[in-house]
């Protein structure tokens, strides 16, 4: 089975927790009956509580415990966490636990089990991408395959029907419904968080483009969660829905790209190249770009379906438009917001679930290039603590999204090619609804392993 490219961040507290670990030799790992985990219910004792502790629960050198606060579990392509005793000794003997005991009846809110089944399907999700990676260790094989019998058979017993997934909350709504945010950002407050409560009306300024092909646009962002969310793409022009679909017709009559006649030194050069069309049609300044990420469970008849639960919205506002990456800069050009789904806040119905991602917080960046040698930091060769990154996690958007203005939108960007523009015919403005859809599509495969 191909598995895609891993492109994910990962953004974290600057604030660690501190949880009782067992010594173990030089390994720490997590006690069954560790305290500290209390995501399902208020006994940290209670089997859900530690299942979530045995599997994702990390550990680094100064005992510091790290998982609960995080949207995404903490995996790497290098991890040897739940691959190696003692952890994963532990983990079958928790899996074992909850599957004799019929530990899915312990829970019955579904929000609950949707949240509890979306993290293993991650976690199995890792586990098919790691045996991909090094798929002639039979003992890794074996290892493996330990691991997804059991993680198969848990995301199963928790699974909701259909009508319960479709039924499961709007948190975005029930966000904008806290009142805690502005609608629209504030020129005079440019650094305030804000959520548009129309993003998802269909005659709103908010419009969410897409490819006619079977193709989300999201490309880079669907390759590191592969097949657990569905992500899609809304632009805002300042001067509407109309300008934006005006401008879309533009752009698919305008040459992205020209010939180069003077390509940078020092780099690999193809055979023809070509260089960004200065005289492109640009978005204009105050355009605001939006992603969002929602959740896809796995309903009790082992089909993909798509939730209105969102897992993060990421805001980007184009102050001005540069020419290139050389100027670059969150004061100067763009300003970026983003909104988590925290599992607590969820669970409690406080405001939706969704937090903001604030100016004090680090986080662990990755990107394509490192599939094959993203390091665990919670098993470097130092054995020390995580560090925080040099710069706001946000501003790690720039590694992917410094290009001119419009050329900075990959979903759009992505469809550009050199001297013809037969992909960019495929632009257009279509719902989530429809991009959800595809999503689905391209999960139903990777579900056939569930049957």
């Amino acid at each position: 089975m191909h598995m895609k490219k891993l492109c994910l961040l990962i953004v974290v507290f600057n604030l660690p927790m501190q949880w009782a670990v067992a010594q173990t030799g030089e390994a720490k790992v997590i006690r069954p009956d560790s305290p500290g985990v209390t995501i399902y219910d208020a006994d940290p004792g209670h089997l859900w509580n530690r299942l979530y502790a045995a599997l994702f629960l990390r550990v680094d050198a100064g005992g510091n415990s790290y998982g609960p606060e995080f949207l995404d579990i903490l995996f790497w392509t290098q991890t040897k966490h739940l691959l190696a005793e003692p952890s994963h000794g532990l983990a079958l003997k928790v899996l074992d636990e909850f599957i004799a005991s019929h530990g899915e009846k312990l829970i019955e809110s579904p929000l609950k089990r949707a949240v509890m089944q979306r993290d293993l399907w991650a976690a199995y999700e890792w586990t098919v991408r790691m045996g991909n990676i090094d798929n002639k260790a039979p003992s890794l094989t074996a290892t493996l395959s330990e691991l997804q019998s059991r993680l198969v058979v848990v995301i199963k017993r928790i699974a909701l029907s259909k009508a319960e997934v479709e039924a499961l909350p709007d948190n975005y709504a029930a966000t904008v419904a806290s009142g805690k945010f502005a609608a629209d950002p504030d020129p005079a407050q440019p650094g305030a968080p804000f959520l548009p409560p129309v993003l998802f009306k269909q005659e709103s300024p908010w419009a969410c483009i897409g490819d006619k092909r079977d193709f989300p646009l999201a490309v880079q962002h669907e390759n590191g969660c592969t097949y657990h969310s569905a992500f899609f793409a809304f632009i805002r022009l300042p001067e509407g829905r109309a300008a934006l679909a005006a401008y879309l017709d533009t752009i698919k009559k305008s040459v992205p790209y020209i010939p180069d006649p003077a390509p940078p030194k020092g780099r690999f050069i193809e055979k023809d190249p070509v260089k960004a069309n200065p005289d492109m049609p640009q978005i204009p300044a105050g355009t605001i770009v939006a992603l969002v990420r929602q959740m896809v469970l796995i309903d009790n008849e082992g089909r993909p379906v798509a939730t209105h639960l969102t897992e993060s919205v990421q805001f980007r506002i184009y102050r001005r438009i540069v020419q290139d990456g050389s100027d670059f800069n969150e004061e100067h050009a763009q300003f970026f917001y983003e909104f988590l789904m925290d599992r607590k806040l969820l669970f409690s119905n406080i405001a939706g679930g969704l937090r903001t991602v604030g100016k004090d917080e680090w986080g662990f960046i990755f990107g394509p290039e490192t599939e094959l040698t993203g390091s665990d930091p919670f098993e470097s060769e130092e054995n020390v603590p995580p560090q925080p990154q040099a710069m706001h996690p946000m501003q790690s958007c720039l590694m992917c999204h410094r290009a001119a203005g419009v050329f900075s939108i990959n979903s759009i960007s992505n469809l550009f090619e050199p001297h013809i523009q037969t992909r960019l015919q495929s632009l257009h403005i279509t719902t989530p609804e429809s991009e959800k859809e595809k999503d689905v599509k391209q999960m139903e495969q990777f579900l056939n392993g569930f049957k």
